[in-house]
């Protein structure tokens, strides 16, 4: 599932990123709020998301203006689904908008127990 969470953000950073454009991946070790957590991020150059639109973008079959302005095919069910994927596995999913335009999702995870 976590998979499925990961290629969703993958998927739509490539999609809406324009030739020429970057998409970054990165992961470390967080702090936020005293509570540590593993954060994967994806961080993409692309079109990105008008800021009235934000608060829809992890509900189901939403799809943002850039989207259906592009063109590009899909459902608007990626980040719900990766939304609910991390939910079930004690963790969030964030977006953040650059100051240099585009769009950054990261998942935050509990880091898994050492025994």
């Amino acid at each position: 599932m976590l998979t499925q969470a990961i290629a969703n953000l993958l998927t739509n950073a490539m999609l809406y990123t324009q030739a020429g454009g970057e998409v970054h991946m990165a992961t470390e070790l967080a702090v936020q709020d005293g509570v540590q957590w593993v954060k994967l991020s994806v961080a993409d150059t692309g079109l990105g998301v008008r800021e009235e639109e934000r608060g829809q973008l992890f509900e189901r079959f939403f799809r943002g203006s850039a989207s259906r302005s592009a063109g590009t095919p899909g459902t608007g069910l990626g980040l719900s689904i990766a939304r609910h994927v991390l939910e079930r596995h004690g963790g969030r999913i964030s977006f953040r908008a650059p100051d240099q335009g585009g769009s950054e999702f990261a998942l935050w995870l509990p880091p898994a127990a050492r025994g």
